[in-house]
């Protein structure tokens, strides 16, 4: 989940600014009159980049995570180094660990297919499809002598 999340504010969020802004700056038509395929020219390629990008990330995330959980079990807790990888060896199922992977490629997926989505087809200028009303709406009230 955490990895989805950080993967949906980074990547993500770039994916659909950058693609948004093509759009808009009418880019992607250019590409279309070009006759070159803007989808598998612009949204493959940046898929592509986000599977490669998740697999080592989420790999060194693991083990930074096994490594803090010692390092807080053994160094601050003064438990055994033993006893810690006994019962690490004991309750760590590998399939769980597969599974995990799995898991956060397939969020990655989706977080991608999403914002490229968006991005793809976003219209409307900076302010968005619908102008500056709706953001004026979330406005809190408090500060409303502020405009």
């Amino acid at each position: 989940m955490v990895a989805g999340i950080g993967l949906a504010a980074t990547f993500g969020a770039g994916v659909t600014a950058q693609l948004g802004a093509m759009r808009i700056s009418e880019e992607i038509d250019a590409l279309e009159a070009m006759a070159i395929r803007p989808i598998s020219y612009l949204v493959s390629t940046r898929l592509v980049a986000g599977m490669l990008a998740i697999t080592p990330l989420y790999s060194i995330a693991v083990i930074l995570s096994f490594l803090a959980s010692q390092f807080t079990t053994v160094v601050l807790f003064g438990q055994s180094g033993g006893l810690y990888n006994h019962y690490f060896d004991t309750f760590l199922n590998p399939i769980d660990l597969l599974w995990s992977f799995l898991q956060a490629v397939l969020m990655a997926l989706a977080v991608l297919l999403l914002h490229t989505y968006y991005g793809y087809f976003a219209s409307g200028g900076p302010e968005g499809r619908r102008g500056r009303k709706p953001a004026m709406r979330y406005v809190p009230p408090s500060s409303s002598w502020y405009r």
